[in-house]
């Protein structure tokens, strides 16, 4: 490739207007056209997300992309407008369950030890 330096100057002002034009479009059809990026999408998955789309509008008032709508009815917990939200397949889309730490978890397995062991008491007697 030639350093923009080393090009030789030349003179378009013996051409006309309409040969110039017509130079100048020679030159823009020979650059690499660029076309946007489009995602092919079966109609299904087009349908979910439209439909993901309108459920959360509808529920947090928020209106999201088509990248966020795939996302969601992917499975992936998502957090919109301050809610958790999860989606299905078909479009559906619901809250996520809360998550819990290990401690509530530990609390729960206690409590139901101690019914466990109230029961087996009540059960003796």
């Amino acid at each position: 490739m030639m350093k923009p330096e080393s090009y030789r100057d030349i003179d378009f002002s013996s051409l006309s207007r309409k040969e110039r034009k017509h130079l100048l479009n020679k030159v823009r059809d020979s650059q690499i056209k660029k076309a946007p990026k489009v995602y092919q999408r079966s109609a299904a998955v087009e349908a979910a997300c439209d439909r993901a789309i309108s459920e959360i509008r509808d529920t947090t008032g928020e209106t999201i992309s088509r990248a966020l709508a795939t996302r969601v009815i992917s499975g992936v917990r998502t957090k919109i407008n301050g809610k958790w939200l999860r989606g299905a397949s078909s479009g559906e889309v619901f809250s996520a369950a809360k998550k819990l730490d290990s401690s509530q978890i530990l609390n729960r397995v206690a409590r139901l030890a101690d019914m466990a062991r109230l029961r087996a008491i009540n059960v003796i007697k």
